[in-house]
């Protein structure tokens, strides 16, 4: 019920994780004409929401006319992209009124240093991604934030909760994944993908500081971790709330999972994980005794 549409993949961030971008920023309008030609048949299909992505999507400039004739013909339009040119607040109001419903906007650090030296390779990004984020809220547009958990900042999660509790509280929601081995990290796992045992300590203390300041949170499935693992905080996967899935090609499952409540949701461990460093411990997690918390999910989404 969903469309997905990348009218470009060149960005102006330069996350070595990515697994969905062109490294140049050439011809930035390429793939609006394209796009706009086949909005009468997407809108006939039985579909309701379109997402728009990239690369950078904003990068195009005609991108606010495209949005806008998407949320004419009723889908509910979601605008992925990493902000920075939200901090002009005329942009960010011109999104909004061109029907704009959420922006996800992708903030992978809690300060400027770690953000443009480490991470996005842009100077002055995370200001003006952090203003982007500002804007879009005074607009009224609905705020998802992605973070990607990964080595040069999987320490830091904690912090970065912190510092999104103390900026925004409860109006935005924070989107978390697992760095994937794909894209750039194909190549390159060891650098950008933390072994799970170093990762995963700081990543429950951020669930926890989470969980008592009531933040909204939640680890995505695909790029994310099994439920397992997250333990005693696994309510914050959205695997726990899916009913079934089938199970990627590129994902390694062991004999300890088909004893536990998620097995038929939970996609497994990446394969490129797997091949690196082994299984992170499932096998004996699930070796013990261990019953989700279904009920703790079920109140903390009524009151959270």
């Amino acid at each position: 019920m969903r469309v997905e549409l990348r009218p470009t993949l060149a960005c102006n961030h330069h996350c070595a994780f990515c697994n969905s971008v062109d490294r140049t920023i050439e011809n930035v309008t390429q793939g609006i004409d394209d796009l706009r030609d086949g909005i009468a048949a997407w809108a006939a299909m039985p579909v309701y929401r379109t997402t728009v992505s990239g690369g950078e999507p904003t990068l195009l400039r005609g991108l606010p006319d495209l949005l806008e004739m998407l949320a004419d013909r009723g889908l509910l339009v979601e605008l992925q992209t990493n902000g920075m040119a939200l901090a002009d607040p005329a942009y960010a109001r011109r999104l909004h009124d061109a029907g704009v419903h959420t922006v996800l906007i992708s903030l992978h650090a809690s300060d400027a240093g770690l953000s443009d030296r480490d991470i996005t390779l842009f100077e002055g990004g995370w200001e003006r991604t952090v203003a982007g984020i500002d804007n879009a809220l005074a607009c009224g547009i609905s705020v998802e934030i992605s973070h990607v958990v990964h080595r040069a900042n999987h320490a830091e999660t904690p912090r970065f909760m912190e510092f999104v509790h103390a900026r925004w509280g409860r109006r935005v929601r924070v989107r978390l994944a697992f760095v994937a081995p794909t894209g750039g990290a194909a190549d390159a796992t060891e650098q950008l993908i933390p072994p799970l045992h170093e990762a995963l300590p700081s990543l429950r203390t951020a669930l926890a500081y989470a969980q008592t300041h009531r933040l909204r949170v939640g680890m995505v499935g695909y790029c994310g971790l099994p439920p397992c693992l997250l333990q005693p905080y696994e309510w914050f996967s959205e695997i726990t709330r899916r009913s079934a899935t089938d199970y990627p090609e590129n994902h390694v499952k062991f004999d300890a999972c088909r004893s536990c409540v998620y097995d038929r949701s939970c996609p497994g461990i990446w394969q490129g994980y797997h091949d690196t460093y082994g299984d992170p411990g499932i096998t004996g997690i699930l070796s013990e005794p261990w019953l989700p918390r279904p009920v703790r999910w079920l109140l903390y989404e009524i009151t959270g």
